[in-house]
């Protein structure tokens, strides 16, 4: 693998995470199985970590690119929403369906937001809904990150993995 980082001491001591069955399995190993095939010379593969690392890269791009043009779209969609939920409500009317297209409506509904943590979770345990309370798991995440660091215990209920991930470097260029 790569350099050792910060975890070196601790990632050969967990189990390795063993993720779920992707949905797409199948055209995952198509995908695969079309890269092989295509880095195979009389069949021998000529498949390297530098040929995979630039695939990568092209199609992290590819995605980088999608994703903003996905942002630039939720952005005017935002604008126009605003638009209408202003027309419409000068209009008096919650429902509008042009003549040639499919139709759409604008309605309030009630929003929860936590504004004192505490006092929410006196409720909770009030209405007997601690088990359904929880951290995040970023949060929790980042703190048994740190737990392990320190060699401290873990937090009661949760098992840790060595999962593999990848991380894209800065452009060079």
């Amino acid at each position: 693998m790569a350099k050792p980082g910060i975890y070196a001491h601790l990632i050969d001591k967990l189990p390795r995470l063993v993720g779920e069955e992707p949905s797409n399995r199948e055209q995952v190993n198509a995908i695969k199985d079309a890269i092989r095939a295509e880095h195979t010379t009389n069949g021998v593969s000529t498949l390297k970590a530098t040929r995979l690392t630039s695939l990568y890269v092209a199609v992290r791009a590819e995605k980088e690119e999608a994703e903003s043009i996905i942002s630039e779209i939720n952005t005017r969609l935002l604008a126009i929403e605003e638009l209408m939920a202003k027309q419409f409500e000068d209009e008096g009317i919650m429902t509008c369906t042009p003549p040639l297209g499919r139709g759409a409506s604008v309605y309030l509904e009630p929003y929860a937001q936590v504004v004192d943590r505490d006092a929410n979770r006196q409720w909770c345990i009030a209405q007997g809904l601690e088990r359904k309370m929880f951290l995040s798991w970023q949060e929790l995440n980042g703190l048994t990150k740190k737990l392990l660091l320190d060699g401290q215990p873990l937090p009661d209920g949760v098992a840790v993995y060595a999962k593999t991930k990848f991380r894209l470097g800065i452009d060079k260029k």
